[in-house]
């Protein structure tokens, strides 16, 4: 039994120890794995990946940017985000975010420390995105399902697992930062796949074929409204020997697709021929005024369900043979994404066109 010299001291010892317990901040609690959801409101969300790529970038109004090489790799952490109610619900990417407010990837913390090594995240130009990242904040339709990708530098930490930080804002709930683990071993997935000419490639259903190319004085038209009236010599043909590239574009897609690939406009945004070994690109050519390739559109050109249409493109002659990959940015087809042809290309010496029938209607057209 306490005597009461003993309760005098015991009580004050009894409440420091109580307030201390009571004050002790509670262990947090175990970081959510890949595949699990947490919730706000409508919106669910989740980590869907941990992966390592070489994404295809384009600008804010989807022209795609140059392509980036396939030996320089990111780190994406791919958020997957579903609305599960009635009614359309906001998303807020955080690209653009100040430094406190964007996602995080780091080791976990020490256990002992509770420090955490940064994965420093890679900023791009603010007018700059990949084709997966959302651009903007944007309205999630009840049953959707969205993704967007936020890309770090490639860990090259010694740690089983990493740390991702997501701000809850993204959902709507500023209140919460989300935690979750993801093990430290990338999967690698193939963002730039390149196809050989004859074959389609397809992005959102919508296919483009490289039929064939070829070295030729090409044929012009005008463009004016009678599109069968023959140019004035000498600008039936190209002056000189270009490099023809013909396509095919496919609409597989169930929905009405606009083609514009800007022909009058030579150094049209996302357009490029390249010298595989050089790494320089051709110019695309440059037609007299009002002049165009036979076969090749004036105007944007919708495209129906199901529909085909075949086009061309000319750039300058090679000065050699070699290989070369042809880019056709898919902002010309209302898709994101960057189409890559890979082609050989051997020189030749295409016979000069017969300008006699266009030097006698000039003739006739100066006679008094």
């Amino acid at each position: 039994m306490l005597t009461n010299r003993a309760r005098k001291w015991a009580l004050p010892w009894m409440l420091i120890v109580f307030f201390a317990l009571a004050c002790t901040p509670e262990p947090p609690a175990p970081p959510h794995e890949v595949g699990e959801s947490v919730e706000h409101g409508s919106l669910s969300m989740t980590i869907e990946g941990f992966y390592v790529g070489s994404p295809d970038f384009v600008d804010d109004k989807n022209h795609s940017a140059k392509a980036t090489d396939k030996n320089t790799k990111v780190a994406i952490i791919r958020l997957a985000v579903t609305n599960n109610g009635e009614e359309a619900t906001t998303f807020y990417p955080q690209h653009l975010a100040s430094a406190g407010r964007m996602i995080q990837l780091s080791t976990l913390p020490d256990p002992e420390t509770g420090e955490r090594i940064p994965i420093e995240a890679i900023t791009l130009p603010s007018n700059i995105f990949t084709t997966t990242q959302i651009q903007g904040d944007i309205k999630v339709q009840p049953g959707e399902t969205i993704i967007d990708d936020y890309l770090f530098k490639v860990p090259v930490v010694d740690a089983e697992k990493l740390l991702v930080l997501i701000p809850g804002v993204t959902i709507g709930n500023a209140a919460q930062v989300y935690r979750y683990s993801v093990a430290n071993a990338p999967e690698e997935i193939v963002s730039n796949d390149v196809v050989a000419k004859g074959k389609p490639f397809a992005i959102d259903g919508v296919s483009v074929t490289l039929k064939g190319t070829s070295e030729a004085y090409t044929e012009l038209v005008n463009t004016n409204s009678d599109a069968q009236k023959k140019l004035k010599f000498p600008f039936a043909y190209t002056t000189e020997i270009v490099l023809k590239l013909d396509v095919t574009i496919t609409n597989k897609s169930k929905q009405d697709i606009t083609y514009d690939p800007s022909h009058r406009s030579n150094d049209a945004s996302g357009v490029e021929l390249i010298n595989t070994k050089t790494g320089r690109s051709l110019k695309r050519v440059k037609l007299p005024a009002k002049a165009l390739a036979k076969g090749q559109t004036k105007d944007p050109v919708t495209i129906k369900p199901g529909k085909s249409f075949n086009d061309s493109f000319l750039f300058q002659r090679p000065t050699t043979s070699g290989n070369f990959m042809f880019l056709l940015s898919g902002h010309v087809l209302n898709v994101k994404g960057l189409y890559r042809f890979s082609f050989s290309h051997k020189r030749s010496e295409p016979v000069k066109p017969d300008f006699e029938p266009y030097k006698k209607a000039a003739e006739e057209a100066a006679k008094p």
